[in-house]
């Protein structure tokens, strides 16, 4: 986690950005903006397919997307480079700059072993939250729940002994390696 100086506080918020989102992911939000579409949707994520003999996968990043939910914010600098990224309409980034997460989730908890096709998380929200958290979510989970799975697996072959990490050294970035280590 960054530490408490001003350098670690704006590298949370770079990694906590709902700026984490395709660009797809806010075009579809301002056209469901622009129609007064509001009703609710729901996105379960699952892993559909496993390659064999693998035919678990354990559910991890549970707690970050929670985390991430709760602090949805777009920030003054976000809406800024929106702005001057051009493509969104004034009346787009003034409605995000109030959006929070209202939505509710439901999620298999963290270490839960899930199957082919078990939903691990599912997301009910208003369109245009649903819409915009869905990149993060899907990253979290996937990532996460991959390397909780080949933890497992690696303890299970292990057969007791002892099982050391060095997953650091080739994980793409401190965030990465930090949950691959937890």
């Amino acid at each position: 986690m960054p530490d408490d100086t001003d350098e670690g506080r704006q590298l949370e918020a770079r990694l906590r950005s709902p700026l984490f989102t395709d660009l797809y992911d806010l075009t579809m939000a301002q056209a469901y903006e622009a129609e007064r579409m509001c009703g609710e949707a729901v996105f379960e994520l699952t892993f559909r397919k496993m390659p064999e003999p693998r035919n678990y996968i354990v559910a991890a990043g549970i707690g970050d997307v929670l985390d991430f939910l709760t602090n949805f914010r777009f920030s003054a600098s976000d809406l800024e480079f929106l702005g001057r990224r051009g493509g969104f309409s004034r009346e787009f980034l003034t409605r995000l700059e109030s959006l929070q997460f209202t939505g509710d989730v439901y999620a298999m908890p963290e270490g839960s072993i899930v199957f082919q096709n078990e939903p691990l998380v599912q997301i009910v929200a208003p369109i245009v939250e649903a819409q915009l958290v869905e990149t993060f979510v899907l990253n979290q989970i996937h990532f996460q729940s991959l390397a909780a799975a080949k933890a497992s697996r690696i303890v299970e072959s292990a057969q007791g002994r002892t099982v050391v990490d060095f997953g650091s050294r080739r994980s793409h970035g401190t965030d990465a390696a930090l949950k691959v280590a937890k």
